[in-house]
């Protein structure tokens, strides 16, 4: 740290030789002041920018003896460029007239189409506010429409480009819960609030270095308009059973204070199967065979809310606050049976289940951003996270022998009580040292604390009895310290070059009720980052990076706690994982609209999830999380966009992935690949019709192998642009959705499946209110982009 207080501190203080000032005034032709117009001055080595204040004076500091040229752009009027030089004295370049009469008219601010996929040095852009899925869609639903991103079915996993281990931030805020609870709470996001989602393979050194697959960043709507506005959005929807959401945002801003937020409702009544049919041999060489089906009700309820507000203090001062809550009940009842044979001897279970659980999510961000001059500026944040999940099941099985009697009826719950708590504290500093070349540094602290409680009780002659085998409480403390140091080089019109490293100190602590301390480890790494870009030409431009990454093992895959499937499956945690550590090398080749890339990453101890173990002598199952000796991993993906005319447009991608691993002693491979379509297709009278097919082929996972399956939905739009609003039917899964698995262990095997509601008919209204008219005054930062740009 002290190495980075120096460099701070040195790039803070005023150079030795002598520097000067240039002011002025900028009035209308009615000797009225102007405020909020940019200034800029620059020369071969420096730019800087001001803006007039509420008595039109401006004031650029710190300029060395030279020649300047002085740029002012209100989009008001013509440009006005003049060049003047310092001569060891300040300047008073006096007041500058605008005539501006014949632009003061209101404009509307109509809509342009943006680049649906953008290519950028360090990230994938997908633009998702204005598209189809993006109105009648949730959150969940357009991650599994983008490029490389793939959903576990089961509800469990996010892969991105063939790795799992993915990080999901919203705004820019890593969400510390467990992938399955995340999921839950983005199927009932509404997708009307994004405005893009970033693809980030291999993140710069400013981001955390956890999570070896990469991150995923969902940056929601934040207008920038003077003004009201916002929209409301409702629909109902049908399968097998119902669906509804309403949600509306708004925008409210003025000079000095931008409010905004959003409110959500979403319904959610999606019935799905499950079936679980295996083998299993014991010692005596006896082969048992166990088939399960359940059919399962689930009604999942969503409410989320989103309130933030920037108050800008002056030029220099911004200060926000930012709260997200989410409130996600999943509600289920569950029936079945299983049925099984050991050496002719066949057993039938019935199978009951309910379950009324509860993800609660609260998050808050206080941040302070502070521009100490046209070229530094320091950033400073507070967030603070706050999860629940409370879970409560109860169980009833009921045992018949070969001949339909009931031998015994077996009840028990299970009541599971967590609640997360993590604060985050960070500081971010970026300078720009010159024309070329921009400094960012920083440093970031994160706790962690977890307190977990899994209850399990019997019913025994009518009383429920604590069972201390599967019962336990614990606690888990994380802390983790980074520092960070990022260079920006634009080598030249055409190269760019982005050069970070960042360092990481962890502690993970878990204390069991019955083990006492179970786990204490430490973790002191450093990860480098690389990222160049070349232009070749007017039309193509090469990417290339390099990243190391870290992934922790979560609470949720340390922690034995058991969550049953059915009397011979279930879930539990494996207090035996290991870190894993991976190096990821990419290169990018973009020729006008299309991608092409390739990707390969070496991770070691990769972290398998919902790995399939056998138990010897038993013909149970597990479901844990494994490490792997290692994983390799080879990806190239295309991004090809057509334009077959100006009624039919489409958006494809396919990605081919090559895995090479190894766990316990054995290696093995896989190649497969994804293909997705997206045709859209612009009508008359301000319909259009979009249709989103998608196919991923068999895999290989840890120790399993995930079957193939198909996505296809369908949608309809019309505009009713007097109404200032718009009406979409959707059919979602229009052949169904089935997402499946198998394990095989010499005679062991298993085979896991979900059934999941097939043709989901939905119909979306979308209301936009407020005033779309805003004076061209709003647009004074486009004068400055370039320094924007490289400030944030």
């Amino acid at each position: 740290m002290k190495f980075f207080l120096a460099i701070f501190l040195s790039l803070s203080c005023n150079c030795i030789y002598a520097q000067y000032k240039i002011t002025g005034k900028i009035f209308d032709k009615n000797n009225n002041p102007l405020p909020f117009v940019d200034v800029k001055v620059n020369n071969t080595k420096i730019i800087k920018v001001s803006l007039t204040d509420k008595d039109g004076v401006y004031t650029i500091t710190n300029l060395p003896s030279s020649g300047y040229e002085i740029t002012i752009h209100t989009l008001l009027s013509k440009e006005i460029k003049k060049s003047v030089t310092v001569i060891d004295k300040d300047l008073d370049l006096g007041i500058t007239y605008i005539d501006q009469e014949k632009n003061l008219q209101e404009v509307v601010i109509t809509g342009q189409k943006k680049q649906q996929v953008e290519q950028k040095i360090d990230r994938l852009v997908i633009n998702v506010e204005g598209t189809p899925i993006g109105i009648s869609g949730s959150a969940l639903e357009v991650l599994q429409r983008l490029p490389g991103v793939e959903i576990g079915s089961s509800g469990s996993s996010i892969t991105l480009n063939g790795k799992s281990e993915v990080g999901v931030l919203i705004n820019d805020k890593l969400t510390r819960i467990p992938i399955s609870s995340l999921i839950q709470i983005l199927s009932s996001t509404n997708a009307k609030d994004i405005e893009k989602i970033e693809l980030i393979s291999i993140p710069p050194a400013k981001y955390d270095a956890e999570f070896t697959g990469g991150l995923i960043n969902i940056k929601q709507i934040k207008k920038n308009a003077k003004g009201t506005n916002g929209s409301i959005v409702a629909g109902l929807g049908y399968g097998k059973k119902d669906k509804e959401k309403f949600g509306i945002n708004w925008n409210a801003r003025n000079n000095k204070i931008n409010f905004y937020g959003d409110l959500n409702y979403d319904r959610n009544n999606t019935p799905r199967t499950f079936t679980n049919s295996g083998t299993s041999r014991s010692s005596d060489q006896s082969l048992t065979s166990s088939f399960t089906e359940t059919y399962r009700d689930p009604i999942i309820t969503g409410y989320s809310g989103r309130l933030g507000l920037d108050y800008y203090i002056n030029q220099k001062f911004t200060f926000g606050v930012l709260v997200n809550g989410n409130l996600n009940n999943f509600k289920q009842d569950a029936s079945g049976f299983n049925i099984k044979n050991n050496l002719n001897n066949t057993t039938y279970t019935g199978l009951f289940n309910d379950e009324d659980s509860y993800r609660n999510l609260f998050t808050s961000n206080l941040n302070l951003n502070y521009k100490i001059d046209s070229l530094q500026v320091i950033n400073f944040d507070v967030d603070y996270l706050n999860y629940l999940n409370k879970a409560p099941n109860n169980y009833n099985n009921q045992y018949f022998d070969k001949n339909g009697a009931l031998e015994r009826n077996e009840m028990f719950s299970v009541k599971k009580h967590t609640p997360v708590g993590v604060g985050v504290g960070k500081i971010d500093y970026s300078r720009i040292l010159n024309e070329k070349i921009k400094l960012d540094f920083g440093g970031k602290y994160t706790y962690s604390k977890l307190n977990n409680t899994v209850l399990v009780d019997d019913l025994i002659d009518g009383q429920y009895v604590q069972n201390n085998n599967l019962s336990e409480k614990s606690n888990l403390t994380e802390n983790i310290s980074a520092t960070y140091l990022s260079v920006d080089w634009g080598a030249n019109e055409k190269t760019n070059v982005k050069l970070g490293l960042r360092y990481e100190y962890s502690t993970q602590k878990l204390d069991l009720l019955s083990a006492g301390n179970a786990l204490d480890t430490k973790l002191s790494e450093l990860f480098p980052s690389l990222f160049f870009s070349r232009e070749i030409g007017k039309k193509s431009s090469l990417q290339a990076s390099y990243g190391r990454r870290v992934s922790r093992p979560t609470y949720f895959d340390l922690a034995p706690y058991v969550l049953f499937l059915d009397p011979n499956t279930f879930y539990f945690g494996n207090i035996r994982l290991k870190p894993s550590i991976s190096n990821i090398l990419s290169l990018n080749y973009k020729f006008q609209k299309y991608i092409a890339s390739v990707e390969y990453s070496h991770e070691k101890n990769s972290i398998a999830r919902s790995q399939t173990v056998f138990l010897p002598e038993s013909s149970q199952q597990r479901l844990t999380s494994l490490n792997l000796d290692y994983l390799n991993t080879l990806t190239f993906s295309i991004n090809a966009p057509l334009k077959i005319n100006k009624w039919w447009e489409m958006q494809n991608s396919f990605q081919l992935s090559y895995i090479n691993q190894k766990i316990n002693a054995q290696e093995n491979d896989d190649t497969f690949f994804i293909v997705r379509t997206t045709q859209t297709f612009s009508l008359p009278k301000d319909f259009s019709i979009q249709l989103f097919s998608a196919y991923n082929s068999n895999r290989l996972s840890g120790v399993s192998k995930i079957k193939q399956y198909q996505r296809v939905n369908l949608s309809v739009d019309k505009k009713l642009k007097k109404m200032n609003s718009s009406i979409q039917l959707s059919f979602n899964n229009v052949f169904g959705q089935i997402y499946s698995f198998e394990s095989i262990e010499a005679d062991n095997s298993s085979f896991v499946k979900y059934s999941y509601e097939p043709r989901i008919i939905r119909f979306t209204y979308t209301y936009n209110f407020g005033n779309s008219k805003i004076s061209k005054q709003r647009k004074r930062e486009v004068s400055s982009e370039e320094i924007k740009n490289r400030l944030d």
